[in-house]
């Protein structure tokens, strides 16, 4: 079952409109007489390149919700499916706003949230009142990429994949770090 998502989510990313980077006009100054012990990229920016510049600026729309839920086999039980797509777009921000609310009263100042969490709570909740038709899908991760790919369109980075080859071959550790 989870070859057919990841053939969506392959879908989704193969029918992604070609973006292109704004230029920075920023020299480099690498020498490769440096001794390199690791590299570590930024996601967006970086590796990707995003329509919408920040994280927090996600295009949501009520047909992602539709779109997303029906490539994860999620039925919404409404006559009026766009209103609940709605409000599940509100209770998206509102639980974001609420795991960071709590993350930061646990003395956390620059609270990182899982999406995964989020989906798994909207999900839980949109099923206990009956909804949605299943309570749990195989696997929230699906659901937050599809999610997260229509709402946020992004594209690889010119020689992104040839820059993580060369890493590998030249046996460099790789690494991600981002504020995302």
């Amino acid at each position: 079952m989870e070859k057919n998502y990841l053939a969506s989510i392959r879908h989704l990313f193969d029918a992604q409109q070609k973006l292109q980077p704004i230029p920075t006009n920023i020299k480099t100054n690498l020498s490769t007489k440096n001794n390199i012990k690791c590299v570590l990229f930024d996601i967006y920016g970086t590796l990707l390149i995003s329509s919408s510049g920040d994280i927090d600026k996600l295009e949501l729309s009520p047909s992602f919700i539709l779109e997303a839920f029906s490539k994860c086999g999620i039925e919404i039980i409404s006559s009026n499916r766009n209103k609940i797509a709605e409000g599940i777009i509100e209770e998206y921000k509102q639980t974001i706003d609420e795991l960071k609310y709590s993350a930061r009263n646990n003395n956390i100042k620059s609270p990182e949230i899982d999406i995964r969490d989020v989906w798994e709570i909207i999900i839980q909740s949109l099923y206990y009142r009956n909804l949605i038709n299943k309570p749990w899908i195989d696997e929230v991760k699906i659901l937050a990429i599809y999610f997260e790919t229509l709402s946020n369109k992004v594209y690889p980075m010119p020689f992104m994949k040839e820059t993580i080859l060369r890493q590998k071959k030249q046996k460099i550790p790789i690494g991600i770090i981002s504020n995302a």
